[in-house]
């Protein structure tokens, strides 16, 4: 599963002292969580346009937290992700998937974040939702 867009028109990103954050959480894409479920009619690729159109400004999702590599969560779907979300001006507080974090995987980790680190729709990096009070085996070391 991959992403595409053919919008080639780019926003201006705000400038640093002009940006104020309004954000849309839980915007993900409306996949099969398993191959039995129906294909989604719509992607949040195609809804970008629309959320910015809306006055929201950065959003999160759980795409790249929950879904497995054979569901579309790969490097350059993540990197696709983040150019469509810039084309719309929209900023991205990327997850990093649960099986890295939950066994401390920093190669993975490392990997994800320094292909993406300085994409300029990343506006920021979600470590683990509903973390164990504590953390968990992977999730203190990385606190």
């Amino acid at each position: 599963m991959g992403y595409s867009t053919s919008n080639t028109e780019t926003k201006p990103a705000p400038s640093s002292s002009d940006f104020f954050p309004i954000g849309l959480y839980a915007v993900d894409d409306y996949y099969p969580r398993s191959p039995t479920d129906p294909p989604s009619k719509m992607t949040v690729l195609e809804e970008l346009p629309q959320i910015s159109q809306a006055g929201f400004n950065v959003i999160q999702g759980y795409r790249f937290e929950i879904a497995s590599p054979e569901w579309g969560n790969t490097n350059e779907n993540a990197r696709i992700f983040l150019d469509a979300a810039h084309k719309s001006g929209v900023k991205v507080i990327m997850g990093l998937h649960f099986s890295w974090v939950d066994p401390g995987d920093l190669n993975a980790i490392r990997v994800r974040v320094r292909l993406l680190k300085d994409h300029p729709a990343l506006f920021g990096w979600i470590l683990y939702d509903d973390c164990p009070q504590g953390g968990g085996p992977g999730v203190t070391p990385l606190m």
